[in-house]
């Protein structure tokens, strides 16, 4: 008997030739990739069904986050300013947080996170959070969370002179634990169309083999 070991690497590419077989044991997706490689061979895979699913809600969220409206998972995200709403009644910060001086260096740079900040009597106030963190115009996080988001966001900015614009890593952490408990988990029985219409979002996917967890 001989042990073979083939390398694969995986492409979004495969995806174009995917074929569905079935649901196996109510937690994977059974399929059929065609690899392009070693002489075509098909590969058989099985996909976790929640963690396709959380990738899927991941990136439409993450949509939704700059553009403000539900979008198909195969649109990009067109626009570079996330969503805002405003809080009600503003947010006054600890100094340690912003001081005066990074607000006015970095004004803009948090606007563009849907950060809104302003001075008031010689302190900084929160007025405005990216949408997804607001509901009926009050924040759905702690404000330690919101001070410890803010606080991290401007040290990255000041370690990158404000060129950076990656959104705040609480943000993100908040975005994949909504995308989960959104998911469909194991255990959820799928139909052969539900299986297929899932791997057809995961294919339209920026990132469609990684965890939405990193």
């Amino acid at each position: 008997m001989h042990n073979m070991v083939h390398t694969y690497r995986f492409t979004k590419l495969m995806f174009h030739n995917i074929r569905v077989i079935e649901q196996v044991d109510k937690k994977f997706i059974a399929c059929v990739m065609d690899t392009r490689c070693s002489g075509n061979h098909d590969l058989l895979v099985l996909v976790d069904q929640h963690a396709a699913h959380e990738r899927v809600r991941l990136e439409q969220l993450t949509s939704e986050l700059y553009s403000g409206e539900k979008q198909d998972y195969s649109n990009s995200v067109t626009g570079h300013q996330i969503q805002s709403s405003t809080v009600e009644p503003p947010v006054k910060l600890h100094r340690e947080v912003c001081t005066l001086p990074a607000l006015r260096t970095f004004h803009k740079q948090l606007h563009e996170v849907g950060i809104g900040l302003d001075e008031a009597r010689g302190s900084v106030v929160l007025h405005k959070l990216p949408s997804v963190l607001v509901s009926n115009r009050l924040p759905i996080v702690s404000t330690a969370t919101i001070e410890e988001m803010i606080k991290e966001h401007i040290e990255h900015l000041s370690s990158t002179g404000g060129a950076s614009r990656t959104i705040p890593h609480i943000l993100t952490e908040i975005l994949a634990t909504q995308a989960c408990h959104g998911a469909i988990k194991f255990n959820d029985p799928l139909t052969w169309n539900e299986c297929n219409k899932l791997m057809e979002s995961l294919s339209h996917c920026k990132l469609p083999f990684q965890c939405a967890h990193g």
